[in-house]
């Protein structure tokens, strides 16, 4: 079989990543969400990882993007979310969330057409905040945080 032929038929995931970024301990302060002004929930700052970028690459960018907050590239990897395909999303998902210990600025809402709001949000409250698919990363990424090692979330 050609190469092109056996990597068009090879399975095929998406890709997303996040930095998260915290105020105090992962027992009591708050974690930075954004609120995207084209979906009815709250998200970790993060998006799609586009082709041939590295995951932690992708996580510093996007909240820059999303919160105006300039990182190095994030070397710690909290959490590994694998979700699998549904609806309108033809492949598997798998999130990657990188740890953001030391942000340069303050956060704020850079592009209001795709951002309509950033805050620091109590933990537990910031849970309620995100959509039901994403809501086991942030147990996940306390518990990385408490424990020091990458915990991996899924199926």
């Amino acid at each position: 079989m050609e190469p092109a032929v056996w990597w068009a038929r090879a399975p095929h995931v998406f890709m997303s990543a996040a930095c998260l970024v915290h105020q105090g301990t992962a027992d009591d302060g708050a974690v930075l969400l954004v609120k995207p002004s084209y979906r009815p929930y709250w998200q970790l700052p993060g998006g799609l990882v586009k082709r041939n970028e590295p995951p932690q690459r992708a996580a510093a960018r996007e909240l820059g993007e999303e919160a105006g907050l300039s990182v190095g590239v994030p070397d710690r990897l909290l959490v590994v979310h694998w979700m699998p395909a549904r609806g309108d999303r033809p492949a598997p998902m798998l999130n990657w969330i990188f740890h953001a210990p030391v942000v340069h600025g303050d956060p704020q809402v850079v592009s209001p057409e795709e951002i309509s709001d950033v805050q620091f949000v109590p933990w537990e409250k910031a849970k309620k905040l995100l959509p039901d698919e994403d809501a086991p990363r942030l147990p996940a990424a306390r518990r990385a945080l408490r424990e020091g090692r990458t915990v991996y979330v899924g199926g």
